[in-house]
C-alpha cells in the first residue's frame, strides 16, 4: 500500500471519528437541554466534564489533522483518546459482572479521600527537593538552569518509587536529609496510603449494594434523558405500574472507618444487651410478685383450713350435745 493510499484511509477514519464524535456531541447536548442548569449538568458531574472535554479534544485534533498541525494533533489527540477511556468508564459503572462498577466507585472514592493526603506529600516533596537544591546546588538532577528546583521534584519523585542513587547526595547533610526523606516518605506515608486506601475499600464494600443499584438508577435516567417524545411515550419503556424500592434497614450513617464502625456495632450490641437485661428485670419482678401472690394465698388457704376445722370442731361438740340433750329427754 502506498503513502497515498494509507493517508486516505487516515482521512476516512478521522472523518468517521468526527461522525461518532458528532453523534455523542448530540447526545450530550440533549442531556443539557433537559437538565435543571448548566452549573448542574457541567461543574457538579465530572463525568460530564471528561465527556465534553473529550469531545472538544477530538473536534481540535481532526481540524489539526487537515491543517497540517501535527504537534497539535498528536498532544490533543492524547488527551482526546484518554478523555474517551474516562467516559468508557463512565459506562461500565451498572454493571456487577467482575464486580466492575464497584470498582470503580472504590477508584473514585480512593481519590476523593486522599486529596489531603496529597497535599501533604506534595509539601513533603517540595520541602525535602528545595533543601537538596540548597545542600547541593552544583547538583543538577536537584538545581538545572532550565527548570530550576523542579526537576529536583522529580528526581525526589523517582525516589519515592525506589529509582535513586545514593552517589546523587554529595555531602553528610544531604545524605542525613535523605534517609529522614526515605523514612518519612516512603515507610510512614506510604504505608498511611495503604492504610486510606484500604478503609475506603471497606467503605465502598459496606454500601456495595445500594451504590450498584444508585449506578443504575442514574445511568436508566442518563438513557432516558436521551430519548425522543415518541419513545417516552412507549408502554414497553414506560409502563403504568413500577415497581418500587423501600429501604428495610436504618439509614446509613457517616463513614467512621472499620474501627469506628466497630465501635458502633458495639455500642448497639450493648444498647440491646442492656434491653434485654432491663425485660429480664421486668420478668424477675413479675415472677416475684406472682411468688408473693402465691405465698398470700397459701396463707389464706392455710388460714382458712384452720377456720374449717375450727368450725368443723364446734359442729361435733354441738352434735354430742345434742345426742345427750335428746338422751336425757328419753329419761
Amino acid at each position: 500500500m502506498s503513502g497515498l493510499d494509507i493517508a486516505m484511509v487516515v482521512d476516512v477514519l478521522v472523518l468517521v471519528l468526527l461522525c461518532t464524535n458528532t453523534v455523542v456531541l448530540v447526545f450530550e447536548l440533549r442531556q443539557l437541554g433537559r437538565a435543571a442548569s448548566l452549573r448542574e449538568y457541567v461543574w457538579e458531574d465530572m463525568w460530564n466534564q471528561c465527556d465534553l472535554a473529550g469531545i472538544v479534544a477530538l473536534y481540535v485534533a481532526s481540524v489539526s489533522h487537515f491543517c497540517d498541525g501535527e504537534y497539535l494533533l498528536q498532544q490533543v489527540g492524547a488527551l482526546g483518546v484518554l478523555l474517551n477511556a474516562f467516559s468508557l468508564l463512565k459506562q461500565l459503572r451498572p454493571f456487577e459482572w467482575g464486580e466492575m462498577g464497584p470498582l470503580i466507585k472504590t477508584v473514585l472514592t480512593i481519590m476523593g479521600d486522599i486529596k489531603g493526603y496529597l497535599v501533604i506529600t506534595l509539601i513533603l516533596l517540595t520541602g525535602f527537593s528545595a533543601s537538596f537544591a540548597v545542600s547541593m546546588p552544583d547538583n543538577e538532577a536537584f538545581l538545572s538552569g532550565v527548570t530550576g528546583p523542579l526537576v529536583g521534584l522529580l528526581t525526589s519523585y523517582e525516589a519515592v518509587v525506589g529509582s535513586f542513587h545514593m552517589s546523587d547526595y554529595k555531602n553528610n547533610e544531604a545524605r542525613a536529609a535523605f534517609l529522614i526523606f526515605l523514612f518519612l516518605i516512603v515507610v510512614v506515608m506510604l504505608n498511611l496510603l495503604i492504610a486510606i486506601m484500604s478503609d475506603s475499600y471497606e467503605k465502598v464494600k459496606d454500601s456495595e449494594v445500594v451504590e450498584a443499584r444508585k449506578l443504575t438508577a442514574q445511568t436508566i435516567i442518563e438513557e432516558e434523558t436521551m430519548m425522543s417524545v415518541e419513545d417516552r411515550q412507549k408502554t414497553e419503556f414506560f409502563p403504568e405500574f413500577l415497581e418500587v424500592l423501600q429501604a428495610t434497614d436504618e439509614p446509613e450513617e457517616i463513614w467512621s472507618g472499620v474501627s469506628g464502625q466497630i465501635s458502633k456495632l458495639g455500642v448497639k450490641v450493648d444498647e440491646k444487651v442492656d434491653n434485654v437485661d432491663e425485660k429480664i428485670d421486668s420478668v424477675d419482678g413479675k415472677v416475684e410478685k406472682l411468688a408473693t401472690q402465691m405465698i398470700e394465698s397459701n396463707e389464706k388457704a392455710e388460714s382458712m383450713e384452720g377456720k374449717v376445722d375450727k368450725l368443723a370442731a364446734e359442729i361435733s361438740e354441738l352434735k354430742e350435745l345434742m345426742k345427750a340433750l335428746v338422751d336425757s329427754n328419753n329419761v
